[in-house]
């Protein structure tokens, strides 16, 4: 569980030595709650404290890598929402969606993998592709994996049709979406038998585990929410903060 801006300040040495670039070891402690700076930025952290605290120093979200013929796509690990606040260290994926029951599917990936554009001395192309199981979806992907060796998403609730594309790419790294709370228990034994991460099924049982679907959607909007009020809370805070060192100093 991530730490709160007070709980870091006891961790922090509390010198206010202003090497960190903020006024006060509280106000950087409350940004680095908010994820917008990193540990590595007090100096005189002990290291008991950073141990403690690698779970806030941490970034948010969880790196995960799409693999498949030697091809990685990989996504997270990153430390900001926009580029100009820091910088991605992964850039993000181009997959194009497609249809199971599409009877040009291999046609069109043919065409989508071999497309490549050449801007200012760069060659892009498309990561891979997404396939939507609203037909059969293990046809599908024996089809697209014939003509590409990119790596996949796949999109579908009924695990067994899951299970059953998975099947087909043999120690591949796939992307599976998505799981809710009518269908996490059977999707993570999924997940586990074709080798995905163990704390991706730890999450799903934790975040599902005892939700219906209106409580998952809530949840979610909770979430959004409350990122937004912490945001706000440690910028109000910081204010707070650098106006009364003003204050001790005006005289």
């Amino acid at each position: 569980m991530a730490l709160t801006g007070i709980q870091i300040y006891k961790l922090l040495p509390q010198t206010n030595c202003k090497e960190c670039s903020f006024p006060t070891c509280l106000a950087f402690a409350m940004k680095l709650a908010a994820k917008q700076v990193e540990l590595s930025a007090c100096p005189y952290v002990t290291e008991e404290s950073k141990k403690q605290l690698a779970e806030s120093a941490a970034p948010p979200i969880r790196l995960i890598t799409l693999k498949a013929d030697g091809m990685e796509v990989k996504a997270g690990n990153e430390v900001c929402l926009f580029r100009h606040e820091k910088t991605f260290y992964n850039k993000p994926g181009l997959f194009l969606r497609l249809k199971a029951s599409d009877p040009d599917i291999a046609k069109k990936v043919a065409a989508a993998d071999a497309y490549m554009v050449n801007y200012v001395g760069m060659d892009f192309t498309l990561d891979g592709f997404a396939i939507e199981a609203d037909g059969d979806l293990a046809a599908a992907v024996k089809a697209v994996r014939g003509v590409t060796k990119r790596p996949l998403i796949l999109i579908g609730n009924d695990a067994a049709a899951l299970d059953s594309a998975l099947g087909l790419l043999p120690d591949e790294g796939t992307l599976i979406y998505a799981a809710d709370s009518s269908n996490y228990e059977a999707l993570a034994e999924v997940a586990k038998k074709h080798k995905v991460s163990e704390q991706t099924i730890y999450t799903w049982r934790k975040r599902f585990g005892t939700l219906e679907p209106a409580d998952v959607k809530r949840l979610r909007q909770l979430e959004t929410e409350n990122a937004k009020l912490k945001r706000i809370v440690a910028e109000r805070d910081l204010e707070i903060d650098t106006m009364k060192e003003i204050n001790r100093r005006k005289w």
